[in-house]
């Protein structure tokens, strides 16, 4: 079939290359030099070169300059076409000059070409031009036939190289024609040969490719029908066919070998699952549940014989309740999914026991991948599971019998919080317990008596506490009253400061204000200096254009005089000279109107002199004035130098009595908060004292109780609060009870602002 399609192919593709070797030689032919394309190509260079003038021939610019001399009128527009032909004729000049044209060619474009066509342009553009604008008809005509000379051996030369041109194009076609059917023949040629090589090929081909791929595909057809004795004759061959024999073989080899791998993984897998056997017990479903084996292990554990289970449901070893739930219908479905399964699972044996096994639940996967039954491995654990639950009771019994002994003890801890020192443990602690309820109840009771002889002392401390609040109170409000009046003083004496202070800082920057306006008029008095010299500058400059301008009216006139002497001489020369006469007025015009603007602009210069000069008397007056501003300003400065030297010294004693007034002020404030913190310590010492009594009064202590001393109150008046005092207060110094005792909590007195 192989060989077929190729034989099929090759002559399919023969029969194409004939077909394009037909159109490639219709293409060609038609390209070629003398074929149909290159006449048109030719025809369409002919008809622009008859139409457009060539630029590398000045014939367009002889036109130009033809008509600029024979209307002059618009000479400027014909100068700038003219301007615009050079160009394009320097362009094509410079591209042939690079060119490969042969050195005949391009001595001819040098020498009889272009060496013409520069006089041309010479004679344009420095003779004809400039004579056409000046308007001087003789020169033009002297210019206009130096132009027609040059334009002439120009056109001389580029019929010379015209004909080289024409006789190089023939040569070049003749050459192309040979060299055309040339490579006609060498392609026809070629053609033929590819053919007989392609046919050739194609023998060879089927010999040495398609004979071997044959025997090739008939040994890969018995080696899939399973034998493995077949032989190969293209193995000893070099090329790819020699490669993938001795891939085949190989292939069979591995094939043979992992065959024998294969057989041997299976006995092991065998020997695996009978020891497994011996050691657990194994039992097997099929995926409905239904029981297709079972080892003698699995059969002592559930108390069944092999016969009493075979063919029934798994489900017979399980609760029947769990059997109907979902959870039980889930794990079926899983094997069925070929999912591996591994739990602790609660069974049922036969005489209703129950049985607690570590089992796994194994799909068994067949040749397709697809599970066909399940092979549960399972160890008993019962008796271990057993043992651990005990455990777990005997446990619990333990944390009740703690629970019941927390509670008792929480109790009696409750009743001491509650202040209830008479409280003691009645119910008996079991064991190593009891020991806890003797040293709690003992606690208690040399706590009651520890908190009767504290009542007792409680009521000394807050009367002597009294008396020291009351004498505080007396120093404080003496110490308070001789702070505010220092208070007021230093409070005044910063009032003072601080005007004084503003009035030297007022004075020192009127000083820099002068001090700036004297250097602001120093200043000016420069500028102004500089603007009189630019003003002599200026009327100088005036006097100079006035000059000038009397030499412009003196060149207008002397103008106006030629203007006319040359309208006289234009008159009689007469129709001859009509035209100069008309050129000689204008410039009589132009001359008188040049006088005339020559006088008003003389008598503008000569009015703006005398206002120049006028400026400068008046910014001389200016700077004049200047100097006396600056002369009267310097003295202000000296003077406000004096007052800020002498405010500065009022302030720097000022300061110096504040800052001594303000120390004092600081050691009184100072004086007065220790003397504050005194009393408050004493009114919290007081407060203290009485609210330790009230605390110890909380407690119930039994017999003790008789003994508690009367709870004295404490002063009513504490620490006054003086705003408008200056003493800062500071917080109190924290005091605390005894270690087994807390009898005041903390409190903090903020010192007021004095």
């Amino acid at each position: 079939m192989l060989r077929r399609s190729f034989t099929l192919g090759a002559l399919a593709f023969a029969a194409l290359f004939v077909l394009a070797a037909a159109a490639n030689f219709q293409i060609v032919d038609t390209i070629r030099v003398g074929g149909g394309a290159y006449q048109s190509i030719v025809r369409d260079k002919d008809l622009v070169a008859d139409i457009l003038p060539p630029p590398a021939y000045v014939i367009e610019a002889n036109l130009e300059a033809s008509q600029a001399f024979i209307g002059p009128d618009d000479v400027d527009r014909h100068s700038q076409r003219l301007t615009e032909l050079r160009r394009q004729y320097a362009d094509r000049m410079a591209f042939w000059a690079a060119s490969d044209l042969p050195a005949d060619i391009k001595a001819t474009l040098a020498e009889k070409v272009d060496r013409p066509a520069q006089a041309f342009w010479v004679a344009v553009e420095q003779g004809l031009i400039p004579a056409l604008k000046r308007g001087d008809p003789a020169a033009s005509a002297a210019a206009y036939d130096e132009v027609q000379a040059a334009y002439r051996d120009h056109r001389q030369g580029v019929d010379t190289a015209v004909r080289q041109a024409t006789d190089l194009q023939k040569l070049n076609e003749a050459e192309a024609v040979s060299v055309g059917a040339t490579g006609d023949a060498a392609m026809a040629v070629g053609a033929l040969i590819l053919l007989g090589v392609l046919g050739l090929a194609v023998v060879l081909l089927i010999r040495t490719v398609f004979a071997p791929l044959g025997d090739l595909t008939q040994t890969l057809t018995a080696m899939s029908q399973g034998r493995t004795d077949v032989a190969l004759g293209a193995t000893s061959r070099k090329d790819e066919l020699g490669a993938i024999s001795r891939a085949v073989i190989a292939l069979q080899d591995l094939i043979v070998a992992r065959m024998r791998e294969a057989s041997i993984g299976a006995a092991d897998a065998a020997a695996l699952m009978v020891a497994a056997k011996r050691n657990q017990a194994v039992i097997e479903f099929d995926l409905d549940g239904t029981i297709l084996d079972a080892n003698e292990n699995f059969l002592k554990v559930v108390g069944y014989s092999l016969s009493d289970i075979v063919g029934r449901q798994h489900r017979m070893f399980v609760d029947p309740a769990y059997a109907a739930s979902e959870d039980y219908a889930e794990l079926w479905r899983r094997l069925r999914d070929g999912q591996f399964v591994s739990d602790r699972f609660v069974r049922v044996g036969r005489n209703g026991e129950r049985i607690i096994l570590d089992a796994a639940y194994n799909p068994i996967l067949g040749p397709d991948g697809a599970p066909y039954k399940v092979v549960k491995f399972a160890s008993d654990i019962t008796a271990a599971e057993t043992q651990r639950i005990e455990m777990e009771a005997r446990r619990a019994a333990l944390a009740a019998e703690q629970a019941g002994i927390v509670a008792e003890t929480g109790r009696g801890l409750t009743a001491l919080a509650a202040g209830d020192l008479s409280y003691r443990i009645e119910p008996e602690f079991p064991g190593e317990y009891a020991q806890l309820k003797a040293d709690f109840n003992a606690a208690m009771g040399k706590l009651a008596d520890a908190m009767g002889m504290i009542t007792a002392n409680a009521s000394a401390m807050q009367v002597g506490s009294s008396e020291i609040s009351q004498a505080a109170d007396d120093l404080s409000r003496r110490t308070e009253q001789q702070a505010a009046t220092l208070e007021q003083t230093a409070a005044a004496l910063d009032q003072i400061t601080a005007t004084v202070r503003r009035t030297a800082e007022g004075a020192q920057r009127a000083n820099v204000v002068v001090a700036d306006a004297r250097q602001d008029a120093e200043t000016s008095g420069q500028i102004v200096s500089r603007a009189v010299t630019a003003m002599g500058q200026i009327q100088n400059s005036a006097e100079q254009i006035s000059q000038i301008i009397g030499v412009i009216d003196e060149i207008a006139f002397q103008t106006n005089l030629l203007a006319l002497n040359a309208g006289v001489e234009a008159a009689r020369a007469g129709d001859a000279g009509r035209g100069f006469a008309v050129v000689a007025s204008e410039v009589r015009a132009l001359a008188q109107r040049s006088a005339e603007a020559a006088r008003e602009i003389k008598a503008l210069i000569s009015a703006s002199t005398d206002q120049v000069r006028d400026g400068v008397g008046l910014v001389g007056q200016t700077g004049e004035a200047l100097t006396a501003i600056v002369g009267r300003v310097m003295e202000i400065n000296g003077l406000m130098a004096e007052i800020n030297a002498s405010a500065q010294e009022q302030a720097t004693a000022l300061s110096q009595v504040n800052t001594a007034v303000n120390q004092m002020d600081q050691t009184t404030q100072q004086n007065a908060a220790m003397v504050e913190q005194s009393t408050a310590a004493s009114h919290n010492l007081s407060q203290e004292a009485s609210e330790l009594a009230q605390l110890v009064g909380r407690f119930r202590i039994g017999a003790a109780a008789g003994t508690t001393a009367r709870v004295v109150p404490g002063p009513g008046h504490a620490a006054h609060d003086r705003s408008g005092g200056p003493v800062r207060r500071q917080a109190a110094p924290r005091r605390s009870g005894g270690a087994a005792l807390a009898l005041a909590a903390p409190r903090e007195i903020e010192w007021e602002t004095f």
